[in-house]
């Protein structure tokens, strides 16, 4: 038996490829839609609509959507329409950060803010 070690480099730079291309479309469906992207975080994108505001936040392939539970559902199901998704439910955790809902939605990185 021969022991053999391929390094395959195309791949992994077509893998970078694919996440830039998902968040380009995520991006111009959004803008298609009317939502509007944050100036200060491209990550951000946000609506008003009949029901408050909407709002997605991605990273990479993540996203997670906020606003009142109404607006959550028919954005969740709007997003389900425009690519092939699987709803996690309610989040404890985003991209390495607690989330915490009370009134309000608080999203901490306990692991970056150590003293």
């Amino acid at each position: 038996m021969v022991n053999v070690m391929l390094l395959l480099l195309q791949i992994i730079y077509r893998l970078k490829q694919v996440t830039t291309t998902l968040w380009r479309e995520l991006t111009i469906t959004l803008k298609d839609e009317r939502y509007q992207q944050l100036m200060a975080d491209p990550w951000l994108n946000y609506i008003w609509t009949m029901t408050g505001r909407i709002i997605w936040l991605t990273w990479i392939d993540n996203c997670l959507v906020a606003g009142n539970e109404d607006g959550v559902n028919a954005a969740d199901e709007q997003m389900k329409q425009w690519f092939d998704c699987i709803d996690v439910g309610e989040l404890t955790e985003y991209v390495g950060g607690k989330i915490y809902r009370k009134n309000s939605i608080k999203s901490t990185q306990p692991v970056l803010c150590k003293v």
